[in-house]
């Protein structure tokens, strides 16, 4: 199987384009040209097993589509995209505009790597900048009428065997805020949540990605973790690692009862940085069927807190 690749660089493309090359696929990646220097020695410098790889296609698709022959390719793997709340802006419908003008004129199945998140009731209300525009992106996939399938992954969270990620993002922000704000003060209060959490090691989100397009797998398909910690057991387990444990407190109140205490300035700043998200942490997520049965380990997080303390030492130095 030949796959053009969006998104090498990110935690899932990352991932898949391991899955494959493992499998013994052919993986074109698609490469912004800002990164034109040498692009395949720096493929390989990210990953031995990227040395597979002898050719590649520039494009930024958030400005243009690839200037590429798609004859010999079977699939496109959409795994690129743009992960911020408030500056997602158009970023993820505009490369998905441009990839569809690119894919026009062939039948060649897309599979797009969008989030778990749009899975709401026909009335909720979208979250933030970043749900909107992956919605877009979405539904211009679908309205092409294009042969594709939809993966709706949860939050990212490290390789299940060594902890490895290429990007620290989701989780991995909210842990410097806790420790930072607990080594300031003697106790922190916080509101005990027990909805879960749902992260999911990256590399069982690229092996249930590979197995469905080998298997040709179409709709909108979910990836997320069947058995999550909750937000209370997470954070507990996370401090544990840092030996701060004893200085949280969860308290049994809403954000907003929360809000009304006479909260420490620690306690203030680490409510501002939660602001964003709080409504994934108040609402409960009930996610259609998982691609992905596993369950983690009981040393996972130790495992990837000690990968994110390894290589990320200025924000999460044990």
């Amino acid at each position: 199987m030949k796959a053009l690749l969006t998104g090498i660089t990110g935690n899932i493309g990352y991932e898949v384009a391991r899955v494959f090359l493992k499998e013994g696929h052919t993986v074109i990646p698609v490469i912004r040209p800002k990164e034109a220097e040498n692009p395949l020695k720096k493929l390989k410098n990210l990953d031995a097993d990227f040395a597979k790889i002898n050719e590649y296609v520039y494009a930024d698709l958030e400005q243009e589509m690839p200037k590429y022959s798609l004859s010999g390719v079977d699939c496109i793997m959409h795994c690129a995209g743009v992960v911020h709340f408030k500056k997602a802006g158009n970023s993820n419908e505009q490369m998905m505009k441009n990839l569809l003008a690119f894919a026009k004129d062939s039948s060649i199945p897309i599979y797009y790597v969008s989030t778990a998140y749009l899975s709401k009731s026909q009335n909720e209300p979208l979250f933030n900048e970043y749900e909107k525009d992956k919605k877009k992106a979405e539904d211009m996939l679908i309205a092409s009428y294009s042969t594709h399938t939809i993966f709706r992954p949860s939050i990212i969270t490290g390789n299940s065997k060594t902890g490895k990620i290429i990007h620290f993002s989701g989780y991995y922000l909210s842990v410097p805020e806790f420790v930072n704000a607990l080594k300031k003060t003697d106790k922190i209060r916080f509101p005990s949540i027990q909805n879960p959490v749902n992260i999911i090691p990256v590399d069982w989100v690229a092996r249930s990605i590979y197995n469905a397009v080998k298997d040709k797998k179409k709709g909108t398909l979910y990836i997320t973790n069947p058995n999550p910690p909750t937000f209370n057991a997470l954070l507990k387990e996370t401090l544990k690692f840092f030996s701060l444990e004893k200085k949280i407190e969860l308290v049994d109140l809403t954000f907003e009862g929360y809000k009304k205490l006479d909260l420490s300035l620690a306690e203030k700043e680490l409510l501002n940085f939660y602001v964003p998200f709080i409504p994934y942490l108040t609402t409960s997520y009930n996610f259609p069927p998982s691609l992905c049965g596993h369950s983690l380990s009981p040393d996972y997080i130790e495992k990837i807190l000690k990968y994110a303390a390894k290589f990320n030492n200025e924000r999460m130095e044990k």
